[in-house]
C-alpha cells in the first residue's frame, strides 16, 4: 500500500482492537515475522491458487467461529438461559 505498510496498519488496528482477525497476503516473505508479532491470523505468500485462497478463508472463518463460541456468556435468570 502506498504510504504505509500492512504491518503498520495492523499495529494501528491493535491499538484499539486486540483480537481483530488480520490476514496478510504478500509477495515478500521478509515481513512474515512482523506479521506474527501483531498477532496476524495468517500470512500468505503470493501468488496464491484459488484452492489455497478458499482454504485460507475457510480456516480463518473457523478460527473466528471458535473464538466467538468462547466469548458466549450464558446468564441464568428465573431458570431461563440466555446466550449472548
Amino acid at each position: 500500500m502506498p504510504g504505509f505498510t500492512g504491518v503498520e496498519v495492523a499495529k494501528e488496528i491493535r491499538t484499539f482492537d486486540k483480537t481483530a482477525p488480520i490476514l496478510f497476503f504478500t509477495s515478500s516473505p521478509e515481513f512474515a515475522l512482523e506479521s506474527y508479532l501483531v498477532k496476524a491470523i495468517n500470512y500468505v505468500l503470493k501468488p496464491i491458487s484459488k484452492e489455497k485462497l478458499f482454504f485460507t478463508f475457510d480456516e480463518m472463518l473457523e478460527q473466528i467461529k471458535a473464538k466467538k463460541d468462547e466469548d458466549v456468556v450464558i446468564v441464568k435468570s428465573n431458570e431461563v438461559f440466555k446466550k449472548y
